[in-house]
């Protein structure tokens, strides 16, 4: 079996054990992340259904099973894009906030392209659509909120500090 231990750069050890606490500004700061994440969420979830249906003219079946197919896909890539986030080495930027800062533009390019109107296609293209641009929102979003969520256990080797920090996300999260 292969050795998997992987040697940590001492400069890294060194600035996480003498990182300043975190005060009240970052843990707020933390909240609003999660609450402008799961804030857009809500938003598009509520009214996407209401756009495919009265909008762009799909059966509500169809939006439905449209639905059930992407979450069902999401369940099972999110374990590959934690796994290859968790993979990446960390750079200047540290481990996650790199695919934060990517992935940022292309979640809200497809949040608008999940609404425009279709309608013009035929029905069948429309369907491919709204499951396509839908699933790929999914992917891109997952690739934001896994590191995201991943952060904490990241920036502070204190379990008090990591378990503050989470239940701040926690506060955002329930208040979106």
């Amino acid at each position: 079996m292969a050795n998997t231990t992987t040697t940590l750069n001492p400069q890294y050890v060194h600035e996480v054990q003498h990182a300043p606490k975190f005060g009240l500004s970052d843990k707020l700061g933390y909240l609003l992340g999660d609450l402008g994440f799961n804030s857009l969420q809500t938003l598009v979830n509520s009214y996407f259904m209401l756009f495919c249906v009265n909008i762009m003219g799909l059966d509500a079946a169809h939006f439905a099973a449209i639905i059930f197919i992407c979450k069902a896909l999401d369940a099972l890539n999110d374990t590959f894009i934690g796994r290859t986030c968790d993979n990446r080495p960390a750079s200047r930027w540290g481990k996650m906030k790199p695919w934060i800062k990517w992935f940022a533009l292309p979640y809200f390019a497809f949040t608008i392209v999940m609404f425009l109107n279709m309608k013009a296609m035929p029905y069948g293209l429309r369907v491919a659509w709204v499951l396509v641009v839908y699933f790929i929102w999914g992917i891109v979003g997952t690739f934001i909120n896994v590191p995201y969520g991943a952060m904490s256990n990241i920036i502070t080797t204190n379990q008090v500090e990591r378990t503050e920090l989470s239940n701040f996300r926690s506060i955002g999260s329930t208040v979106a």
